[in-house]
């Protein structure tokens, strides 16, 4: 559908100039890791309005769209809280909650990853994400990302 394909072109530009600020600029391990939450929380709010968008036009229940979209916006609005909390300068129960939870985020999307493809684009897909889910597990298991969110490393 048209409209998912458009919903997934947005999002690669937004993944396109999160790694382009990360690359052109100094950041600490910490910020690159809140970058990519809050990348990741916009993506999926784009990809899921565009997902609940389709649903809601070409199928024979629009309610259905509805409820994709509705779920879309709180699990993106979680993820973005999420992203902010990480370098809000605090420590404690909350951050070593939110690190555990990344922690699991990326163990299940490298366990993903690693299930055979249908087609050739999930093939390409699977490949990106094993790489990007090794690189922001090894990054949230850095002793110095550990320290910072209050886990003893």
């Amino acid at each position: 559908c048209y409209v998912i394909g458009f919903g997934s072109l947005i999002s690669a530009a937004i993944y396109l100039l999160n790694a382009h600020r990360v690359m052109s600029q100094k950041r600490t391990r910490l910020d690159v890791l809140r970058r990519y939450v809050l990348t990741i929380g916009l993506c999926t709010l784009v990809d899921g309005i565009a997902a609940g968008l389709s649903v809601y036009l070409y199928t024979n229940d629009p309610n259905a769209g509805i409820y994709v979209t509705i779920i879309t916006i709180v699990l993106s609005i979680f993820l973005v809280l999420i992203s902010k909390s990480i370098v809000n300068g605090k420590k404690g129960t909350g951050k070593k909650i939110v690190w555990a939870i990344l922690v699991i985020a990326f163990a299940l999307m490298l366990i993903n990853s690693l299930l055979p493809a249908n087609n050739y684009w999930q093939y390409a897909e699977n490949i990106a994400n094993v790489l990007i889910a090794f690189f922001m597990l090894t990054l949230i298991l850095d002793s110095g990302v550990r320290t910072d969110m209050g886990v003893k490393a």
